[in-house]
């Protein structure tokens, strides 16, 4: 399903001529961490930008396809989350493709000099409690304090 699984050159380089199940066309490395790496790319039928993370077929813990169905299932159409469109697994990696968002909080903090302002830091926990509603804090009550 990756075009180019066999030159990947073992160290999970993919590069801008690799592509998922040819749809998708890997852009260049925009970060990652234990799970997986995360790629910007594009739609090839749509010419739409997109994410496509990345996860090795060897990972010791793969998480992949769970962090995809909460995506697909319990994160659908909830602001802040990115969509889900595509899963994908080759001899070597296991994908999926979701909406590109915009820069990560530690990108926007380094180009604040590493201080936000306090209008910044409410803003910034209005978001983190209503998304965290999502789940913890909305189904949380008196009797489970």
């Amino acid at each position: 399903m990756y075009d180019d699984d066999e030159g990947d050159g073992g160290g999970g380089g993919l590069n801008n001529s690799s592509k998922v199940t040819g749809k998708f066309q890997f852009i260049k490395h925009i970060g990652g961490g234990s799970f997986g790496e995360i790629y910007s790319g594009v739609d090839l039928k749509t010419n739409e930008p997109v994410a496509i993370k990345v996860e090795s077929n060897r990972a010791r813990n793969p998480q992949l396809f769970l962090e995809y169905t909460i995506y697909s299932k319990y994160l659908k159409s909830l602001q802040g989350f990115p969509a889900v469109s595509h899963y994908a697994h080759t001899k070597k990696h296991n994908y999926f493709v979701m909406t590109l968002l915009g820069h990560n909080l530690e990108y926007l903090f380094e180009r604040c000099q590493r201080r936000f302002t306090e209008k910044t830091l409410l803003m910034l926990a209005d978001q983190l409690i209503e998304r965290l509603g999502v789940g913890a804090i909305h189904d949380s009550g008196p009797d489970t304090v």
